[in-house]
């Protein structure tokens, strides 16, 4: 009954054929204090500030998580080198910068991968379409390993 009159609120000309779009309505500012009234609907949201002392209290404890900077600059060159296609580039730029797993054993499988594939490529070996796929998978863990770059 609710979804029904908030949809048909203020005339409105939206037509929401299998009643999933309630929201979408525009409500006016009456409708909106009446029906918040006539179904005794109360908005109740934390404050700003609740917010601001639960994250000093976590930085105080040292329990917030890194997030990673997407426009860091080191990610962002290895996302330019991998679209321009110098992987040799991007790997270098990635080495050193990633966790211990990654650093040791994910980046030489994908390097050794890539050398597999480039062999491939240049002895004309293989199914264009099968290097097409390798390429892509290499390419896509490449700007996943960019996106997993720990913030100093």
């Amino acid at each position: 009954m609710l979804l029904h009159y908030l949809n048909k609120l203020d005339n409105n000309p939206f037509n929401n054929h299998k009643k999933n779009f309630p929201i979408l309505s525009q409500v006016s500012d009456d409708n909106r204090a009446f029906v918040m009234k006539q179904f005794n609907i109360e908005y109740v949201a934390a404050k700003r500030d609740d917010f601001e002392l639960l994250y000093q209290a976590c930085q105080r404890q040292n329990i917030l998580r890194n997030l990673h900077d997407p426009a860091s600059p080191v990610e962002v060159q290895v996302r330019s080198l991998t679209v321009q296609g110098k992987y040799e580039e991007a790997f270098q730029q990635l080495e050193g910068r990633l966790g211990a797993a990654e650093n040791n054993l994910d980046l030489p499988q994908l390097r050794a991968r890539y050398n597999a594939w480039l062999t491939a490529k240049n002895a004309g070996a293989a199914d264009s379409r099968d290097l097409d796929l390798e390429i892509n998978r290499i390419r896509y863990t490449l700007l996943t390993f960019a996106n997993q770059i720990p913030q100093p």
